[in-house]
C-alpha cells in the first residue's frame, strides 16, 4: 500500500442522523491499509463525532486528523463536494458513517483504480450485518421500468430470489455498473473535476444517480470490486417506510429526471409515475380486501400510494429544478435526532 499522503485520503461523512461514527472509525483503525492516511471527519452531530474522535487509538492511527463541523441540514452532496475540495489527494475514499470497512478493502479499491485509468470511481461490495450482499441499489431512470416489473412481486413472496444476483456478483472480480451504491466509494479526484460536482437537493442517493449519468456521458466508467468488502449497518428504524420518506424518494427521482432529460421525457415520466401510484393503491387495496383485512401492511401501502396520487393531482411535483432538499425528508429525519 502506498503511504504517500498525497496519493490517498479518507473522508468520513456523518451527515444523516442514522450513522455510527464510533464503530466506523474503529473499523478504520483495525484495517492496516488505512492507518496513517489523512482522515477528514465531516459531521452535523458534533457531540457524537467528538466522542468518537476522542479515542486514543483513533488519534494514534490518524495523526493527520481533520475535523469539519457542518451546519444542520447540510445536503449529502454538499458534504461530498466539500470533502473532495479539501482533499489534495488523487484518490479520495468517501465513507459513510454507517459502513465498516474490512482489512484490505481500501487497498483493493486503490489498486483497481490504478490499473483502470478509465474508471472514475470504484465501490466496495456492501454486505449486510448477516454477511449477505446488499442489493446494488439505483439504476438510471427508465420509462419502461415504470410500467411494472413482473418479477418484483414474486420476489416479495420469495425473498431468496433477490440473493442470487448478489451471490453471482460475490464470486466476480469486478463488475461495471450504471450507478455506484454510496457507502464506501473510492473516487478519482481528477474524474470528479472533469465530471463536475455532485448536485444538491436529493435524498436516497439520487445525487449519485445524476453524477453517474454525467460520468458515462463523458466517457468514464463505474465499477464494483467484490474483493473489496465492507459491512453496512442497517438503521434501527428500518422496516415500514413512513410516507414522508416515500414522498421524498418520489420527489428526488422526478427531480433527477427533470435535470437529466428533456421536457417531453420528464412529462411522460411524471405521468407514468402517477399511473403507477394509482395502480399500486388499487392493487394493495384489493389484496387487503381479499385477505379479509388481515394484512394491515397492505392497507397502509394502499393509503400511502393514494396519498402519493393526490400529491400528483395537487400540482406536485413543483420546483424540481431547485437545489432545496425535500422538506418531507427533513421533517422525518428531524424526528430521529
Amino acid at each position: 500500500m502506498n503511504r504517500d499522503p498525497v496519493a490517498l485520503s479518507v473522508a468520513v461523512l456523518d451527515v444523516r442522523p442514522r450513522g455510527y461514527p464510533k464503530e466506523c472509525l474503529q473499523a478504520l483503525v483495525c484495517a492496516p491499509d488505512t492507518t496513517g492516511l489523512p482522515l477528514n471527519a465531516l459531521t452535523v452531530r458534533p457531540d457524537i463525532m467528538r466522542e468518537a474522535l476522542a479515542c486514543d487509538e483513533v488519534r494514534q492511527a490518524f495523526p493527520a486528523l481533520r475535523y469539519t463541523l457542518l451546519p444542520q441540514g447540510t445536503d449529502v452532496a454538499q458534504a461530498k463536494n466539500l470533502a473532495l475540495t479539501q482533499s489534495p489527494s488523487e484518490y479520495v475514499l468517501l465513507l459513510s458513517s454507517d459502513v465498516l470497512v474490512t482489512s484490505g478493502c481500501v487497498a483493493a479499491l486503490r489498486e483497481f483504480l490504478v490499473h483502470h485509468p478509465k474508471a472514475a470511481a470504484a465501490s466496495a461490495l456492501l454486505l449486510r450485518e448477516n454477511g449477505w450482499p446488499r442489493p446494488l441499489g439505483h439504476q438510471s431512470p427508465r420509462l419502461l421500468a415504470q410500467c411494472g416489473r413482473p418479477l418484483h412481486w414474486w420476489r416479495k413472496v420469495r425473498p431468496s430470489l433477490r440473493r442470487y444476483p448478489s451471490l453471482r456478483l460475490e464470486r466476480e472480480t469486478q463488475r461495471r455498473v450504471e450507478v455506484l451504491p454510496f457507502g464506501c466509494v473510492l473516487l478519482r479526484r481528477r474524474a470528479w473535476q472533469d465530471i463536475g460536482e455532485y448536485s444538491e437537493g436529493y435524498t436516497f442517493e439520487f445525487d449519485e444517480v445524476e453524477w453517474a449519468m454525467r460520468a458515462r456521458r463523458r466517457g468514464w466508467r463505474l465499477y464494483i470490486v467484490p474483493p473489496a468488502r465492507a459491512f453496512h449497518i442497517a438503521p434501527q428504524e428500518m422496516g415500514n417506510i413512513p410516507f414522508p420518506a416515500r414522498l421524498a424518494f418520489e420527489e428526488s427521482l422526478l427531480r433527477c429526471v427533470v435535470r437529466t432529460h428533456g421536457n417531453t421525457y420528464s412529462s411522460l415520466f411524471v405521468a407514468l409515475r402517477f399511473a403507477r401510484a394509482v395502480r399500486l393503491a388499487i392493487f394493495c387495496r384489493a389484496g387487503w380486501l381479499l385477505t379479509g383485512g388481515c394484512l394491515m401492511s397492505l392497507a397502509r401501502l394502499s393509503r400511502d400510494y393514494a396519498q402519493l396520487a393526490r400529491w400528483f393531482l395537487r400540482g406536485q411535483p413543483a420546483n424540481l429544478s431547485s437545489t432545496r432538499e425535500c422538506e418531507s425528508m427533513l421533517r422525518w429525519e428531524a424526528e430521529l435526532l
